[in-house]
């Protein structure tokens, strides 16, 4: 008797397991970028980002706003030309961005100061504290925003949103609104050092903008690939396609 062979083909749908936010020795995270992705690759990313701190007070205690420009600046842009280019034999693609403090007494300079003809040629930037007023940050309104955009023309993320605050200073609704007017992607936070705020907020609002990944990694290298609680949100919420696509 023939006996007869069914083959089953699985078919797995591709996530977007991606990180784009990790610190490195360049500023204060504890790890050098190549071991930032070695982990990725470990952790089956299919993107990592570096994304070091530009220059802020809170992080830079012993170089003048000068000085930083003139070398830290330009040793990172090297760096981030070179790892751009690196091979590897994973599948991990390597992105390079810059988070940047919004609070102007840090950062000694308005936004709109920056040397946004080299900040450009980075892969995206990351923007804290944007709507924290009572931390300094930048007050969120729609000129200052689009003013920020026409600079900034490579994709912007506002990393470690704190919700609460934005919807007790402007409401969640309005503040969303503008962030996705104005093409500013929301960080969904994985990883164990920033709030998860998800829990007590419609994720509706996330519709009205693009999203992103990031564990804001600092001193624990397996946080590197600690996504699994944002992947999941982002699944059973429908959210998979608002994830800033990368070719």
């Amino acid at each position: 008797m023939r006996k007869t062979v069914k083959i089953v083909i699985i078919i797995r749908m591709m996530e977007n397991r991606q990180n784009l936010h990790n610190h490195t020795l360049f500023s204060d995270g504890n790890f050098s970028w190549e071991r930032i992705v070695d982990q990725a690759e470990s952790s089956n990313l299919e993107i990592i980002g570096i994304s070091d701190h530009y220059f802020t007070t809170k992080v830079f205690h012993d170089v003048s706003l000068q000085g930083w420009l003139s070398n830290d600046l330009i040793r990172y842009l090297k760096l981030s030309a070179e790892g751009r280019e690196k091979k590897r034999a994973g599948a991990t693609k390597i992105l390079w961005g810059m988070e940047i403090d919004t609070c102007l007494e840090r950062l000694g300079c308005s936004l709109f100061e920056l040397p946004w003809n080299k900040l450009n040629s980075l892969d995206f930037i990351l923007f804290e504290y944007i709507g924290e007023k009572d931390i300094g940050g930048m007050d969120l309104n729609p000129k200052t925003m689009e003013e920020l955009r026409a600079n900034c023309r490579i994709p912007a993320i506002i990393a470690h949103p704190n919700i609460d605050k934005l919807d007790y200073y402007y409401g969640l609704e309005n503040a969303f609104d503008i962030f996705g007017k104005f093409g500013f992607a929301i960080e969904i936070p994985a990883g164990c050092r920033n709030k998860w705020y998800w829990h007590r907020f419609d994720p509706k609002v996330l519709y009205k903008v693009n999203i992103s990944i990031g564990t804001d990694t600092h001193e624990v290298l397996s946080e590197v690939g600690n996504i699994t609680k944002a992947l999941n949100f982002i699944q059973s919420n429908g959210l998979s396609d608002r994830l800033l696509k990368f070719t």
